[in-house]
């Protein structure tokens, strides 16, 4: 399994992987090819990418039907490769141009998934307002009551700052699960309009 750990891969290397994956170097599982899409789709890779490996899932749930329907979108690699040449580039095989469906399908996520998208939303707000609000807190508190002995002071204003960025990191961390779920979602949702 190719995929044991992408979760520590870099996105420059889950390029590459896919890069491998078109050529034929790598050959991959629909578990591989299922997480390498989660994955892409998560970090928010280039849309080129995650367009292949759908195409790539695909092919591989169905690959009688899709080479019925249409031709494959990009050119098979010629065989004769100069140590000149430059690293194969997905740009020139799947040149995209600006879809006029993404602000419908944005709509078409919030409509079908409001309640997420709104929770999304109020956890990453909330998590902002409590981080400001236990500093805020911390520092009044430390203030007033130990207003005499400044190293207590700071302990107790150090003390605020961790627990905000901790309360901050797990809300954050909780709205952007979220969002990967649905992003997920509306990406598997895609492959199998296709």
């Amino acid at each position: 399994m190719i995929t044991e750990n992408i979760k520590s891969f870099t996105d420059e290397e889950i390029m590459s992987l896919i890069n491998k994956i078109v050529m034929g170097e790598i050959e991959a599982e629909l578990s591989d090819l299922k997480a390498i899409l989660a994955e892409a789709s998560g970090r928010k890779l280039e849309k080129n990418y995650i367009n292949i490996i759908a195409d790539k899932i695909k092919q591989k749930i169905q690959p009688e039907q899709i080479e019925q329907k249409r031709k494959p979108e990009f050119k098979e690699p010629k065989p004769e490769v100069s140590e000149n040449t430059k690293k194969f580039n997905l740009d020139e095989l799947y040149k995209s141009e600006p879809d006029e469906d993404d602000e419908e399908e944005e709509d078409y996520e919030d409509e079908k998934y409001p309640v997420l998208s709104f929770l999304a939303g109020l956890y990453k707000v909330f998590a902002w307002i409590l981080f400001a609000g236990i500093i805020v807190i911390g520092a009044v508190l430390s203030i007033v009551f130990f207003k005499n002995n400044m190293v207590t002071v700071c302990g107790v204003m150090l003390g605020a700052v961790l627990l905000s960025v901790i309360f901050l990191l797990l809300l954050l961390s909780v709205s952007e699960n979220i969002r990967l779920k649905l992003d997920i979602q509306k990406n598997l949702e895609k492959l199998l309009e296709k």
